[in-house]
């Protein structure tokens, strides 16, 4: 397992894992109470996030619809007060370890203090991944483990999934919080499990001027087209953009059947020059 680190985490730090998408209001909560509680003993606060998600391998990509690509997902996490966002490059052979190796991988980048883990979660469907295996791990490594009680957030997180693989934006952004985000792919085209059709996308994030006094002109309509496995792919509109907020999609009824034509007609090239 490769692993990136994203900001700085020099002190022994309180540790939460999970794919951190859709990052649900309830999640957010749960992340300041990890750092509230970090700074008040002396520890860093950093969210492990596994990416791409485990469960894209079981269920298959084309039935896991990711909502922010992870590199528009750091800032979100880091808004938070955390110390530091550490990815762990999950690929599918990885589905054969056990929480040992997740924890090895994670502690060549920082020293682990505690983790804290959400009710009933588990990192396996086997004894590897077990509560049991966790314990045992951090006993032996001198490391506290907790289990604080927190919302279970599995159901909204499915909805939010099912909006998504319908092409309804605004239902699923109206459960979130903020719309989802789209990072630049190294490819031209960017791999996106949602439902096929066209949607209203704008250059940057929320925060930005570009998206919170949009024009016509800051807004382009791109097609998502189904391959012959069922994934879903839209071509990326320009090598300059970084990242692309989505506004609606084709789930979204008479807003988005009123408004895309006028986004059509906007020049993919001159928006990627203004």
């Amino acid at each position: 397992m490769e692993t990136q680190l994203f900001g700085n985490v020099d002190e022994p730090a309180v540790v939460v894992v999970s794919t951190w998408d859709p990052l649900l209001p309830a999640a957010r909560g749960f992340l300041r109470q990890v750092v509230e509680y970090a700074r008040a003993h002396g520890r860093n606060a950093v969210a492990v996030v596994l990416d791409p998600a485990p469960q894209r391998y079981l269920r298959g990509a084309a039935n896991w619809a990711v909502y922010t690509s992870f590199h528009a997902r750091v800032p979100y996490l880091l808004a938070e007060g955390l110390d530091g966002v550490l990815r762990v490059d999950f690929q599918q052979d990885d589905l054969t370890l056990g929480v040992y190796d997740l924890l090895d991988a994670v502690r060549t980048r920082i020293v682990i203090a505690e983790i804290w883990m959400r009710p009933r979660q588990t990192f396996g469907p086997d004894a590897r991944g077990s509560a049991m295996a966790i314990a045992i791990y951090a006993k032996k490594h001198k490391i506290a483990w907790k289990r604080p009680a927190t919302p279970d957030t599995r159901v909204l997180a499915t909805t939010v999934q099912q909006h998504l693989l319908r092409g309804e934006i605004a239902a699923a952004q109206a459960i979130v919080g903020f719309p989802p985000i789209w990072s630049r792919p190294e490819s031209e085209d960017f791999e996106v499990s949602w439902r096929p059709g066209h949607y209203v996308v704008t250059p940057g994030v929320p925060g930005d001027s570009g998206v919170d006094s949009v024009g016509y002109s800051d807004r382009i309509a791109v097609e998502l087209r189904e391959d012959a496995d069922g994934l879903s792919y839209v071509r990326w509109p320009a090598r300059e953009i970084e990242q692309l907020t989505v506004l609606s999609g084709p789930g979204d009824a008479a807003l988005h059947a009123e408004t895309l034509p006028r986004y059509a007609e906007h020049s993919v090239a001159s928006m990627a020059t203004e």
